[in-house]
């Protein structure tokens, strides 16, 4: 298979979304001779037009998301690639029962392509419920950085927004359990969950499109039919 190299520009608090893409890339070894580089992006980066550059933040995205349709668009998460330019980016999402119950499916699904495990996937959330309201806070469980886990913590804080969404719907003049909720999954750990499935998706999915990988196997295999 041809080498193939990219290079991954993340606005300056994404870096550990790049850290993740990375760790990820190393543990496959169907791809393990792609080389890679990461670093802070900035408006006059000069990109050489042969060269694979993955965006991940609205500022690094901003042009191409303005300028080309998303392959993927829901729930917040924006990913594309077009040529040999890629970008991941993500904001706010109101969720609905609706969307939640959509959410939750497209995750199961999404586990049962990568071959994981489902059987137990029920308990596996509640555990992680218990422990968050316990403890509080959702860093025992997103910190965990596996794929598995990353889609487990996502589908753990979909079911605390339904437990938001159900109590204002119940009981619209208690605002005890929204907050507690709130405080446990603000803003800032919305959006960690957001990146982390986001990258996970991109390279579940595109990573292999985008890097034209299958399209140089197929070459590859041509050209030894062709010498043969």
């Amino acid at each position: 298979m041809q080498e193939k190299s990219f290079a991954t520009c993340f606005d300056k608090n994404c870096e550990e979304f790049a850290e993740l893409l990375m760790t990820l890339v190393s543990e496959n070894p169907s791809i393990c001779n792609i080389n890679q580089k990461k670093e802070v992006f900035k408006k006059d980066r000069a990109i050489t037009s042969n060269e694979y550059v993955l965006a991940i933040g609205p500022d690094g995205s901003k042009v191409n998301r303005a300028s080309f349709l998303d392959c993927y668009n829901k729930y917040g998460i924006h990913i594309g690639y077009r040529g040999r330019k890629a970008w991941i980016s993500c904001e706010d999402f109101d969720w609905t029962e609706k969307s939640l119950g959509e959410f939750h499916t497209d995750l199961i699904l999404l586990l049962k392509e990568l071959g994981m495990c489902i059987d137990n996937i029920d308990d596996r959330i509640a555990e992680n419920l218990k422990k968050v309201k316990s403890e509080k806070s959702m860093d025992g469980i997103s910190s965990i950085s596996t794929i598995d886990g990353i889609i487990i913590s996502s589908l753990t804080s979909a079911s605390l927004i339904v437990e938001k969404v159900n109590t204002i719907s119940l009981f619209p003049f208690v605002n005890k359990v929204k907050q507690w909720i709130d405080n446990i999954i603000n803003s800032s750990e919305r959006r960690k969950q957001q990146y982390k499935l986001a990258v996970v998706l991109f390279y579940h999915k595109y990573l292999t499109d985008f890097l034209e990988l299958q399209n140089s196997a197929n070459n590859n295999a041509e050209d030894k039919k062709m010498n043969f």
